[in-house]
């Protein structure tokens, strides 16, 4: 027997059912991490949202389980950026390596990324701060 095809309304309730489940399981996941598992979740101390009127040169690093990406970000005020970026595949060895030669790849990368850019940005006397990412836990 053939059933007749679901209305667009009866669709969009299933759909809507579905999406709230996922968002619920994903709450309750960073409630987890942020509560109970140090490893999963770091607290990123963002107090509040940008304006669009923020200016200065940030460095970003951003470490994945591929990729090192390191960017330098200019905020020139009224919502607009400047951003000059590089990507550097992590070598396998580094994955399961000790601690120190990770950091110490990550901190030649950066140096020489920064001595590349630094001359087109004219960043080489600033203080930057910086905002460091990983998809990863750590410890």
């Amino acid at each position: 027997m053939n059933e007749p095809a679901p209305s667009l309304s009866e669709l969009e309730k299933q759909t809507v059912l579905e999406l709230e489940d996922i968002i619920n399981g994903f709450l309750l996941a960073f409630r987890h991490g942020l509560d109970k598992d140090e490893t999963t979740m770091i607290p990123s101390y963002v107090c509040r949202l940008p304006t669009g009127s923020e200016t200065g040169t940030y460095l970003a690093l951003d470490v994945g389980g591929t990729n090192l990406r390191v960017a330098v970000v200019t905020l020139l005020g009224d919502g607009k950026t400047y951003i000059e970026q590089k990507q550097y595949l992590i070598p396998e060895e580094l994955k399961t390596g000790t601690v120190d030669s990770f950091v110490d790849w990550i901190a030649d990368g950066t140096k020489s990324f920064l001595d590349t850019v630094a001359v087109k940005a004219k960043i080489a006397e600033k203080d930057m701060y910086m905002g460091v990412t990983f998809s990863f836990p750590i410890k």
